[in-house]
């Protein structure tokens, strides 16, 4: 399975969302000035992955989300977008001392766990629109 490149690119235009295609196999969607969610296509490796420029934290293929103590949605990478823009996907950053430390997708109604927190850490929630 390849993500699609090309739908992707042609949503975001529809959207005025600001993309840019870096190769035939990547395509970079800037959520806000110092946050690029990119897709990519590993052709040599037969994959797909997708996350945030500066962070570990990825996927790979279809995105999982957790909406409830044992529930989820699975989101493929045009609905990852649509639900991006529609408000139920929204962006998490971790800062730890002012510094961006991990950041990653989650669905609006996932329990978000903060008990271990530490001194000095910020979590902050963006939603795209």
């Amino acid at each position: 399975m390849n993500y699609n490149l090309d739908a992707l690119a042609e949503l975001c235009a529809q959207r005025t969302l600001p993309f840019h295609r870096t190769t035939g196999n990547t395509l970079e969607i800037t959520i806000a000035p110092d946050c690029i969610l990119a897709f990519e296509n590993l052709v040599a490796e037969k994959d797909t992955i997708a996350g945030f420029k500066e962070t570990p934290w990825h996927f790979h293929g279809t995105l999982l989300l957790m909406t409830g103590e044992a529930t989820w949605i699975e989101y493929s990478e045009l609905e990852v977008v649509q639900g991006m823009l529609s408000g139920d996907i929204v962006v998490l950053s971790r800062y730890s001392a002012g510094k961006l430390a991990m950041r990653w997708l989650a669905h609006k109604e996932e329990k978000i766990d903060i008990k271990y927190i530490a001194q000095g850490e910020e979590l902050r929630v963006q939603r795209l629109f």
